[in-house]
Protein backbone atom coordinates (compact mmCIF):
# COMPACT_ATOMS: atom_id res chain seq x y z
CA UNK A 1 0.00 0.00 0.00
CA UNK A 2 1.30 3.64 -1.01
CA UNK A 3 2.35 5.52 1.96
CA UNK A 4 1.44 9.27 1.39
CA UNK A 5 3.77 11.93 2.74
CA UNK A 6 2.34 14.08 5.76
CA UNK A 7 0.76 17.31 5.16
CA UNK A 8 3.26 20.08 4.55
CA UNK A 9 4.06 22.31 7.23
CA UNK A 10 6.04 25.01 7.52
CA UNK A 11 8.05 26.62 10.43
CA UNK A 12 5.50 28.94 12.81
CA UNK A 13 7.39 32.00 14.19
CA UNK A 14 6.39 31.85 18.32
CA UNK A 15 3.99 35.33 18.87
CA UNK A 16 4.79 37.81 21.55
CA UNK A 17 2.02 36.85 23.46
CA UNK A 18 3.60 33.04 23.71
CA UNK A 19 7.17 33.98 24.24
CA UNK A 20 5.98 36.53 26.93
CA UNK A 21 4.63 33.45 28.53
CA UNK A 22 6.99 31.23 27.70
CA UNK A 23 9.74 33.74 29.83
CA UNK A 24 6.94 34.10 32.43
CA UNK A 25 7.11 30.51 32.84
CA UNK A 26 10.71 29.61 33.30
CA UNK A 27 11.38 32.94 35.77
CA UNK A 28 8.75 30.97 37.72
CA UNK A 29 10.19 28.08 37.60
CA UNK A 30 13.74 29.25 38.69
CA UNK A 31 12.21 31.32 41.38
CA UNK A 32 12.87 34.31 40.39
CA UNK A 33 9.69 35.18 42.30
CA UNK A 34 8.36 33.60 45.79
CA UNK A 35 4.90 33.25 46.05
CA UNK A 36 3.31 36.57 43.91
CA UNK A 37 4.09 38.09 40.72
CA UNK A 38 5.53 41.81 40.52
CA UNK A 39 2.54 44.30 39.59
CA UNK A 40 1.57 44.30 35.95
CA UNK A 41 3.23 47.93 35.24
CA UNK A 42 6.74 46.20 36.70
CA UNK A 43 6.22 42.97 34.67
CA UNK A 44 5.67 45.29 31.17
CA UNK A 45 8.89 47.45 31.97
CA UNK A 46 10.82 44.53 32.80
CA UNK A 47 9.97 42.40 29.61
CA UNK A 48 9.28 45.51 27.07
CA UNK A 49 5.76 44.58 26.21
CA UNK A 50 2.71 46.35 26.32
CA UNK A 51 0.61 46.04 29.17
CA UNK A 52 -2.38 44.18 26.46
CA UNK A 53 0.56 41.73 25.63
CA UNK A 54 1.81 40.47 29.37
CA UNK A 55 -2.69 40.60 30.22
CA UNK A 56 -3.17 38.18 27.62
CA UNK A 57 0.25 36.09 28.44
CA UNK A 58 -1.31 36.29 32.50
CA UNK A 59 -4.54 35.02 31.36
CA UNK A 60 -2.68 31.90 29.69
CA UNK A 61 -0.47 31.37 32.59
CA UNK A 62 -4.22 31.24 34.59
CA UNK A 63 -5.57 28.96 32.27
CA UNK A 64 -2.46 26.61 32.72
CA UNK A 65 -2.72 26.82 36.78
CA UNK A 66 0.69 28.17 37.23
CA UNK A 67 -0.72 31.13 38.96
CA UNK A 68 -4.32 32.31 40.43
CA UNK A 69 -5.84 35.85 39.69
CA UNK A 70 -7.61 37.43 42.75
CA UNK A 71 -9.64 41.38 42.15
CA UNK A 72 -7.11 44.17 43.27
CA UNK A 73 -4.60 41.58 44.53
CA UNK A 74 -1.17 40.58 42.88
CA UNK A 75 -1.17 37.16 41.18
CA UNK A 76 -0.76 34.10 42.95
CA UNK A 77 1.87 31.61 42.13
CA UNK A 78 0.51 28.69 42.29
CA UNK A 79 3.06 25.96 40.76
CA UNK A 80 4.78 23.27 42.76
CA UNK A 81 7.65 24.82 44.93
CA UNK A 82 9.40 21.68 44.60
CA UNK A 83 10.21 22.15 41.27
CA UNK A 84 11.69 25.62 41.81
CA UNK A 85 14.97 26.49 42.56
CA UNK A 86 15.79 29.32 44.80
CA UNK A 87 18.36 31.46 42.93
CA UNK A 88 18.34 32.33 39.47
CA UNK A 89 20.13 29.94 36.78
CA UNK A 90 21.04 32.86 34.34
CA UNK A 91 23.02 35.84 35.88
CA UNK A 92 21.23 39.21 34.77
CA UNK A 93 22.68 42.32 33.91
CA UNK A 94 20.34 44.97 35.13
CA UNK A 95 19.18 48.01 32.70
CA UNK A 96 18.87 50.84 35.33
CA UNK A 97 17.16 53.98 33.36
CA UNK A 98 15.12 57.41 34.75
CA UNK A 99 12.49 57.36 32.00
CA UNK A 100 10.65 54.81 30.62
CA UNK A 101 11.44 52.22 28.09
CA UNK A 102 9.17 53.79 25.87
CA UNK A 103 10.62 57.45 26.31
CA UNK A 104 14.24 56.77 25.77
CA UNK A 105 15.95 57.83 23.10
CA UNK A 106 16.81 56.51 19.90
CA UNK A 107 20.96 55.55 20.20
CA UNK A 108 19.66 53.68 23.38
CA UNK A 109 16.67 52.03 22.57
CA UNK A 110 19.02 50.65 19.70
CA UNK A 111 21.64 49.25 22.58
CA UNK A 112 19.40 47.31 24.22
CA UNK A 113 18.42 45.74 21.36
CA UNK A 114 22.14 44.62 20.29
CA UNK A 115 22.69 44.47 23.63
CA UNK A 116 19.85 41.99 24.24
CA UNK A 117 21.25 39.30 21.69
CA UNK A 118 24.93 39.89 23.08
CA UNK A 119 24.19 38.62 26.56
CA UNK A 120 21.94 36.01 25.23
CA UNK A 121 25.27 34.63 23.62
CA UNK A 122 26.52 34.79 26.95
CA UNK A 123 24.00 32.81 28.52
CA UNK A 124 22.47 35.96 30.31
CA UNK A 125 19.49 37.83 30.40
CA UNK A 126 18.52 41.85 30.68
CA UNK A 127 16.21 42.94 32.81
CA UNK A 128 14.66 47.13 32.65
CA UNK A 129 13.99 48.97 35.82
CA UNK A 130 12.85 52.52 35.13
CA UNK A 131 13.38 54.89 38.03
CA UNK A 132 13.53 58.25 38.76
CA UNK A 133 14.51 58.26 42.14
CA UNK A 134 17.82 56.08 41.61
CA UNK A 135 18.66 58.96 39.60
CA UNK A 136 17.82 61.93 42.34
CA UNK A 137 20.51 63.87 44.35
CA UNK A 138 20.40 61.37 47.33
CA UNK A 139 19.77 58.02 45.93
CA UNK A 140 20.90 55.57 48.53
CA UNK A 141 17.45 54.46 49.64
CA UNK A 142 15.93 53.72 46.50
CA UNK A 143 18.79 52.11 45.33
CA UNK A 144 19.23 49.77 47.79
CA UNK A 145 15.24 48.95 47.86
CA UNK A 146 15.97 48.14 43.76
CA UNK A 147 18.99 46.14 43.85
CA UNK A 148 17.79 43.83 47.05
CA UNK A 149 14.37 43.27 45.32
CA UNK A 150 16.44 42.56 42.20
CA UNK A 151 19.81 41.29 42.22
CA UNK A 152 22.02 41.40 39.16
CA UNK A 153 25.59 40.35 38.26
CA UNK A 154 26.16 43.64 36.90
CA UNK A 155 24.92 47.02 36.14
CA UNK A 156 24.24 49.55 33.00
CA UNK A 157 23.19 52.55 33.97
CA UNK A 158 22.19 55.06 31.69
CA UNK A 159 23.31 57.99 32.43
CA UNK A 160 23.69 59.27 36.28
CA UNK A 161 24.73 61.90 38.36
CA UNK A 162 27.77 61.66 40.91
CA UNK A 163 25.91 60.40 44.00
CA UNK A 164 24.65 57.34 41.72
CA UNK A 165 27.83 56.33 40.58
CA UNK A 166 29.50 56.98 44.28
CA UNK A 167 26.74 54.27 45.49
CA UNK A 168 27.54 51.45 43.47
CA UNK A 169 31.30 52.19 43.84
CA UNK A 170 30.52 52.33 47.79
CA UNK A 171 28.58 48.80 47.38
CA UNK A 172 31.75 47.23 45.27
CA UNK A 173 28.55 46.38 42.70
CA UNK A 174 29.58 45.97 39.55
CA UNK A 175 28.75 48.39 36.68
CA UNK A 176 28.75 50.22 33.39
CA UNK A 177 28.01 54.02 33.30
CA UNK A 178 26.63 55.01 29.11
CA UNK A 179 27.43 58.32 29.45
CA UNK A 180 30.25 60.82 31.53
CA UNK A 181 31.01 59.69 34.98
CA UNK A 182 32.53 62.00 37.09
CA UNK A 183 34.55 59.31 38.87
CA UNK A 184 36.42 58.64 36.32
CA UNK A 185 39.19 55.39 36.27
CA UNK A 186 37.09 54.24 39.31
CA UNK A 187 33.86 52.90 37.15
CA UNK A 188 34.03 52.16 33.80
CA UNK A 189 32.07 54.28 31.08
CA UNK A 190 31.12 54.94 27.85
CA UNK A 191 30.60 58.35 25.87
CA UNK A 192 30.99 60.96 23.19
CA UNK A 193 34.30 62.65 24.21
CA UNK A 194 32.36 66.12 25.60
CA UNK A 195 35.63 67.80 26.69
CA UNK A 196 37.10 67.43 22.88
CA UNK A 197 33.73 68.76 21.83
CA UNK A 198 33.32 71.72 24.09
CA UNK A 199 37.52 72.93 22.60
CA UNK A 200 36.74 72.49 18.79
CA UNK A 201 33.26 74.30 19.24
CA UNK A 202 34.76 77.10 21.06
CA UNK A 203 37.92 77.38 18.67
CA UNK A 204 35.80 77.29 15.34
CA UNK A 205 33.47 79.81 16.93
CA UNK A 206 36.46 82.27 17.42
CA UNK A 207 37.79 81.36 13.99
CA UNK A 208 34.13 82.84 12.41
CA UNK A 209 34.62 86.18 14.96
CA UNK A 210 32.32 84.92 17.79
CA UNK A 211 33.47 86.87 21.41
CA UNK A 212 30.81 86.42 23.32
CA UNK A 213 29.61 82.91 23.64
CA UNK A 214 26.45 81.28 25.78
CA UNK A 215 26.43 77.91 27.07
CA UNK A 216 23.01 76.52 27.24
CA UNK A 217 23.37 73.36 29.55
CA UNK A 218 20.67 71.72 32.18
CA UNK A 219 21.36 71.99 35.90
CA UNK A 220 22.36 70.12 38.13
CA UNK A 221 24.37 68.89 35.07
CA UNK A 222 25.89 65.14 34.05
CA UNK A 223 29.63 64.84 33.48
CA UNK A 224 29.38 65.40 30.06
CA UNK A 225 27.76 68.91 30.51
CA UNK A 226 30.76 69.56 32.68
CA UNK A 227 33.20 68.18 30.26
CA UNK A 228 31.74 70.01 27.24
CA UNK A 229 32.06 73.83 29.70
CA UNK A 230 35.58 73.02 30.53
CA UNK A 231 36.71 72.35 26.98
CA UNK A 232 34.60 75.41 25.83
CA UNK A 233 36.82 77.37 27.92
CA UNK A 234 39.99 75.84 27.15
CA UNK A 235 39.37 76.74 23.51
CA UNK A 236 38.84 80.53 24.90
CA UNK A 237 41.18 81.07 27.68
CA UNK A 238 43.98 82.44 24.85
CA UNK A 239 41.73 85.00 23.80
CA UNK A 240 41.64 88.30 26.38
CA UNK A 241 38.96 89.57 24.64
CA UNK A 242 36.24 87.14 25.52
CA UNK A 243 32.70 85.94 27.29
CA UNK A 244 31.80 83.13 27.96
CA UNK A 245 28.01 82.91 29.69
CA UNK A 246 26.34 79.87 31.42
CA UNK A 247 22.92 79.00 31.36
CA UNK A 248 21.31 76.49 33.48
CA UNK A 249 18.03 75.21 32.69
CA UNK A 250 15.82 72.74 35.05
CA UNK A 251 14.84 71.03 31.16
CA UNK A 252 11.52 72.63 30.75
CA UNK A 253 11.00 74.30 27.63
CA UNK A 254 9.34 77.74 29.25
CA UNK A 255 12.77 77.72 31.36
CA UNK A 256 14.96 77.98 28.09
CA UNK A 257 12.90 80.76 26.99
CA UNK A 258 13.55 82.36 30.10
CA UNK A 259 16.84 82.39 30.58
CA UNK A 260 17.61 82.89 27.04
CA UNK A 261 15.56 86.38 27.43
CA UNK A 262 17.43 87.24 29.96
CA UNK A 263 20.45 86.48 28.41
CA UNK A 264 19.63 88.43 25.33
CA UNK A 265 18.11 91.82 26.70
CA UNK A 266 21.52 92.86 27.84
CA UNK A 267 23.82 95.17 26.10
CA UNK A 268 26.12 92.97 24.55
CA UNK A 269 24.23 90.15 24.07
CA UNK A 270 25.99 86.83 22.89
CA UNK A 271 26.44 86.23 18.99
CA UNK A 272 26.44 82.57 19.54
CA UNK A 273 24.61 79.81 21.87
CA UNK A 274 26.35 76.10 21.70
CA UNK A 275 23.56 73.76 23.77
CA UNK A 276 24.63 70.71 25.22
CA UNK A 277 20.87 68.94 25.65
CA UNK A 278 18.98 67.26 22.04
CA UNK A 279 15.57 68.75 23.41
CA UNK A 280 16.58 72.26 24.20
CA UNK A 281 18.12 72.38 21.19
CA UNK A 282 14.82 72.56 19.29
CA UNK A 283 13.85 75.80 21.97
CA UNK A 284 16.65 77.14 21.08
CA UNK A 285 16.46 77.46 17.68
CA UNK A 286 12.96 77.95 17.39
CA UNK A 287 12.73 81.32 20.07
CA UNK A 288 15.70 82.83 18.00
CA UNK A 289 13.72 82.66 15.21
CA UNK A 290 10.86 83.88 17.25
CA UNK A 291 12.91 86.70 18.17
CA UNK A 292 13.47 87.18 14.75
CA UNK A 293 17.55 87.22 15.15
CA UNK A 294 18.73 85.47 11.23
CA UNK A 295 20.74 81.94 11.62
CA UNK A 296 23.71 81.96 11.27
CA UNK A 297 23.61 85.93 10.22
CA UNK A 298 23.10 87.29 13.70
CA UNK A 299 23.41 84.54 15.99
CA UNK A 300 25.01 80.85 15.28
CA UNK A 301 24.13 77.88 17.21
CA UNK A 302 26.19 74.29 17.77
CA UNK A 303 24.87 71.59 19.56
CA UNK A 304 27.30 69.35 21.14
CA UNK A 305 25.55 66.31 20.51
CA UNK A 306 22.91 65.29 17.55
CA UNK A 307 18.82 65.40 17.67
CA UNK A 308 17.32 63.78 14.77
CA UNK A 309 14.16 66.34 15.16
CA UNK A 310 17.09 69.06 14.71
CA UNK A 311 17.71 68.30 11.14
CA UNK A 312 14.37 69.30 10.07
CA UNK A 313 14.44 72.87 11.55
CA UNK A 314 15.66 75.47 8.67
CA UNK A 315 18.59 76.46 8.70
CA UNK A 316 19.38 73.00 9.77
CA UNK A 317 21.66 72.60 13.19
CA UNK A 318 25.29 72.16 13.35
CA UNK A 319 26.11 69.54 15.55
CA UNK A 320 28.43 66.68 16.78
CA UNK A 321 27.50 62.76 15.77
CA UNK A 322 28.88 59.72 16.16
CA UNK A 323 27.94 57.13 14.20
CA UNK A 324 24.63 54.63 16.08
CA UNK A 325 26.18 51.64 15.18
CA UNK A 326 30.00 52.80 16.47
CA UNK A 327 28.38 53.39 19.79
CA UNK A 328 26.12 50.41 20.01
CA UNK A 329 29.38 48.15 19.01
CA UNK A 330 30.99 49.79 21.89
CA UNK A 331 28.66 49.74 24.93
CA UNK A 332 27.80 46.01 24.10
CA UNK A 333 31.49 44.84 23.87
CA UNK A 334 31.88 47.04 27.47
CA UNK A 335 28.65 45.41 29.16
CA UNK A 336 30.03 41.92 27.75
CA UNK A 337 33.18 42.45 29.17
CA UNK A 338 31.58 43.86 32.67
CA UNK A 339 29.71 40.23 32.70
CA UNK A 340 32.63 37.99 31.88
CA UNK A 341 34.78 39.76 34.43
CA UNK A 342 33.22 42.04 37.05
CA UNK A 343 36.34 42.36 38.75
CA UNK A 344 38.86 43.88 35.86
CA UNK A 345 39.85 47.23 36.15
CA UNK A 346 37.65 50.31 35.15
CA UNK A 347 38.14 51.65 31.79
CA UNK A 348 36.79 54.89 30.48
CA UNK A 349 35.87 55.18 26.96
CA UNK A 350 35.71 58.25 24.95
CA UNK A 351 34.84 58.09 21.84
CA UNK A 352 35.21 61.32 19.44
CA UNK A 353 32.07 62.15 17.29
CA UNK A 354 32.32 63.80 13.87
CA UNK A 355 31.47 67.83 13.33
CA UNK A 356 28.42 67.85 10.69
CA UNK A 357 28.52 71.22 9.67
CA UNK A 358 24.80 72.71 8.81
CA UNK A 359 23.49 76.38 7.84
CA UNK A 360 23.60 77.07 11.74
CA UNK A 361 26.86 78.55 11.69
Amino acid sequence: MKKHPPPHRTPQRLSLVAQTVQILRENIQHGRWQDHLPGERELAAHLQVSRDTLRAALDELTREGCITSMQRQRRRITAPKAGRARTLKKPILGILSPSPFSELAMLTTAIMDQLRAGVTGLGCELVFHASKACFSERPEHALKKLTQAHPAAAWMILGSREPMQRWFLQERLPCLVVGSCGLQNSITSIDADYHAIGRHAGTLLLRKGHRRITLVRKGPCYGGDMDCEHGLREALAGTPDTHLQVLHHDDYPGHVRSVMDRALKVSSPPTAFVVTDPRAILTVMTHLLQKRLRIPQDMAVIHCGSSPAAAWITPAVSHYAIPHEVFVRHAVNAARSLLENPAAKPKTIRLMPEFVKEGSV
